[in-house]
Parts: C-alpha cells; sequence; structure tokens
C-alpha cells in the first residue's frame, strides 16, 4: 500500500509524493517516461492565438501588376489606343502593386 501512495527515487530510494516530478533530495527526475507534446498538438490558447496571425494578402483573380505607377499608365494608354478601352490606375492595398480599373472613381479628387 505503501507504493501507491508515491513514487520511489531511481537514485537515492526515497518515496516521493505521488504528484511530485524531481525528488525533493537528490533533485532526479521521478518519471523517466515524461511525454513531450508532438509538433501537431498546441494548446486551446496557441490555437485561439492562430486565427488572429496576420496573413498575407494577395489580389484575387488574375489582375495584371505593375511594379510601378508609370508602367500601369504606359499599358493604360496602350489599351486605349488599340482597343478603345479607358482604364483607371490603382494602388492595390493587398499586394502594394498597381492595378488597372474600367470603373470610374465616385468622388473627385481621387486621381
Amino acid at each position: 500500500m505503501a507504493e501507491d501512495a508515491g513514487k520511489k527515487c531511481p537514485v537515492c530510494d526515497k518515496l516521493a509524493k505521488a504528484h511530485q516530478m524531481k525528488c525533493s533530495d537528490c533533485g532526479s527526475a521521478l518519471d523517466p517516461k515524461r511525454r513531450k507534446k508532438s509538433v501537431n498538438q498546441r494548446s486551446k490558447q496557441s490555437k485561439g492565438k492562430q486565427k488572429y496571425k496576420r496573413r498575407v494578402m494577395k489580389c484575387s483573380g488574375h489582375k495584371a501588376k505593375f511594379a510601378t505607377k508609370m508602367a500601369a499608365k504606359i499599358a493604360a494608354k496602350k489599351q486605349q489606343r488599340e482597343h478603345g478601352r479607358d482604364l483607371r490606375v490603382y494602388k492595390c492595398k493587398d499586394c502594394n502593386a498597381y492595378h488597372l480599373t474600367k470603373e470610374q472613381t465616385w468622388f473627385k479628387g481621387f486621381r
């Protein structure tokens, strides 16, 4: 019955309480087979934080990206000459590049 009350230290053979992880005298580990968390297993707290992490946003659809505003303006003028389309240049907040759109601005002073 005394063995059920605690764990026996493998180094100094002292009986320790059942909830203790280390021996109080010598400091050695009482349970040699200590389980480690797997890489895929996370605590509930870290799983909750996962959904608030900032994700890298990407543009939706198959839009043409232009590195500079000038390059986008040249492409818009080319579309005007060849196809008669009036396109406007705007900077995308998601990918930080310039795109073309046929939609007009809804208030003055946007361009």
